[in-house]
């Protein structure tokens, strides 16, 4: 949740127990957002790895099998759709975001081409955003029964 947003993001997930420490990697290299993205996972029950760099996000792939991965197109030391190749050629492929702040520069394709599920554009609406991550939560942990 983001306090500055004022509201709370509804989620069933609380009601319903969560999504018992389902690994999440988010990738940012702005520390605001950052701590967003962990707070509203943490919320849903998952556990988070934040990595703030391409480097330190593949450090994470190599070593934790994670289910979800939100990543930002731009890193401080690289490209995230270098994240998002890598998360997808593991043997269990995570579902994976593409953040970007700059929709209208031909991302878009160069992720799902990557092998990214969904690309969403900043500035996001938190609440939007949560409905997103909520659905893909869902199926990924629905897949994984």
């Amino acid at each position: 949740m983001n306090a500055a947003m004022g509201r709370q993001i509804p989620s069933r997930f609380e009601r319903e127990g969560g999504i018992a420490l389902a690994p999440v990697l988010v990738v940012d290299s702005d520390p605001e957002l950052l701590a967003s993205y962990e707070r509203l996972l943490q919320r849903f029950g998952c556990r988070v790895f934040s990595a703030r760099s391409r480097r330190e996000a593949l450090r994470y792939l190599s070593c934790e099998r994670v289910r979800l991965v939100v990543v930002d197109v731009r890193l401080s030391d690289g490209d995230g759709l270098d994240v998002v190749r890598i998360a997808r050629g593991t043997r269990m492929p995570p579902v994976v975001i593409i953040v970007t702040g700059s929709p209208a520069d031909g991302t878009g394709r160069q992720a799902f081409e990557a092998g990214a599920t969904a690309y969403v554009g900043k500035p996001i609406g938190l609440h939007a955003f949560a409905v997103l991550l909520e659905g893909l939560l869902r199926a990924c942990v629905a897949d994984r029964r």
